[in-house]
């Protein structure tokens, strides 16, 4: 399941990507641009969860470009090429939570 370059086994994966979907349900807006993912969270965003999930990310996947704004609660994760793609689609869908019906 974890993605070439991601230094996460696959149980680790999977525990990160549940602190995302926590995360997405205090996010105000997701948007994506070719290879740039924004996300600005709402004042009740629990501030040590995203500290956790960005260190976590930082150091498991360097192909990732991660920066935080405190004052607009934005993340930004981007990468520098469409082969990495899939990764950066796979931090959003986790974000935007599972498909209701």
């Amino acid at each position: 399941m974890a993605r070439a370059g991601c230094g996460l086994d696959d149980r680790s994966l999977t525990v990160q990507l549940d602190r995302y979907q926590r995360l997405g349900t205090r996010a105000a807006s997701i948007a994506q641009c070719g290879l740039v993912l924004e996300v600005c969270f709402d004042a009740d965003v629990d501030v040590d969860l995203l500290q956790e999930t960005i260190a976590i990310e930082r150091q498991c996947c360097s192909f990732f470009t991660i920066g935080y704004d405190t004052l607009d609660r934005r993340l930004s994760i981007s990468v520098d090429g469409s082969d990495r793609l899939d990764a950066l689609l796979a931090l959003r869908s986790a974000l935007r939570g599972p498909a209701t019906p």
